[in-house]
């Protein structure tokens, strides 16, 4: 289960894997000095599949997978009961990355709720 991380956390996290990404394919590019452009674009792409699963710890850790105090239904105005956490995946230009949402579902109404709701 995710736990929250501050702001200068996540901002960390994104720099570090950032950074490891762009040093890979600078020091990928200087052992391969007579690369093809396919051949570059298959390093770029590769190292950017590592970029987008380093994202996955700031969308997880920003309290989507948090579970929320009483949360209400926004059908019949009934407060939710947590039932767990289910993965999300967030889909970018290579691919995905999964994460956890905490899931709620209302007694009376059945309603079903992803926490939070402004995602």
């Amino acid at each position: 289960m995710a736990y929250p991380a501050s702001w200068s956390e996540r901002k960390e996290t994104v720099l570090t894997v950032a950074h490891k990404t762009y040093g890979g394919l600078e020091r990928w590019r200087d052992d391969e000095p007579g690369a093809a452009f396919d051949e570059i674009e298959f390093g770029a792409r590769r190292r950017r599949k590592v970029m987008a699963n380093g994202l996955a710890f700031p969308i997880d850790r920003q309290g989507a997978a948090c579970q929320a105090e009483g949360v209400e239904c926004s059908v019949c105005g009934g407060w939710m009961e947590f039932k767990g956490y289910l993965p999300w995946a967030v889909y970018g230009l290579d691919g995905g990355v999964r994460v956890a949402r905490a899931y709620y579902v209302c007694p009376r109404c059945k309603e079903e709720k992803l926490s939070p709701s402004w995602m």
